[in-house]
């Protein structure tokens, strides 16, 4: 078995001059999908399934097969080992993986000496769309320059319509041969909004 551990809360890395954003359960769900991306398992799901001693708990899947779980360490588990900040939790069944898996093959890719761009995006979309689509959509059409994107808040409630939510992507740009300029890196985040409000009625919430 695999246990990886997070803590949650305020992080003390924030982005340029915005405050830093608090990690939450979707911070280690990101690390726990990344992993098992680079070790070739396919489809991997999260759904929500009941797990003693967590909350918000999810089943960790592929085609099917579960490989392992996580949440949310409960608040009385918590108090059992005396720890007072919040903690996120996953297990990995490695004979699961391994039998689920597809092969990865590492490559060698030099070092890129131009700038990587970061863009925040964030987007209002009903609630039952799932963000995995969500970011497999920024993925499929961030283009040739996008080099990652990755999940990093949702919200619910104040200010949000109801049977919506919404969710933050941090979006990461580079060029092998040059600098990008910031209307190259602008004009494909359009894009990903457009695809995503064509797609799943999602609404760009720009500050």
């Amino acid at each position: 078995m695999l246990g990886l551990v997070s803590t949650l809360g305020v992080d003390s890395d924030g982005l340029h001059w915005k405050k830093p954003a608090p990690k939450d359960l979707y911070f280690l769900k990101g690390i726990t999908a990344r992993l098992l991306q680079a070790l070739g398992v396919p489809a991997v799901t999260f759904t929500p399934a009941p797990a003693r001693g967590m909350i918000s708990s999810l089943e960790i899947a592929s085609g099917g097969d579960t490989i392992g779980r996580m949440g949310e360490v409960s608040a009385e588990v918590r108090g059992l080992f005396a720890l007072e900040t919040r903690v996120a939790v996953a297990e990995l069944d490695l004979a699961q993986v391994g039998d689920v898996r597809q092969g990865a093959v590492s490559t060698y890719r030099d070092v890129v000496p131009y700038p990587v761009v970061e863009r925040d995006i964030a987007v209002e979309v009903p609630a039952g769309v799932p963000a995995a689509e969500l970011l497999d959509t920024i993925r499929r059409k961030g283009g040739k320059f996008l080099r990652d994107a990755l999940i990093f808040d949702l919200y619910s409630g104040k200010g949000i319509g109801k049977g919506l939510r919404s969710l933050a992507f941090r979006l990461y740009f580079q060029s092998d041969e040059r600098t990008l300029k910031d209307d190259e890196v602008d004009n494909q985040v359009q894009r990903i909004a457009d695809a995503l409000s064509r797609q799943y009625q999602a609404r760009w919430r720009q500050s």
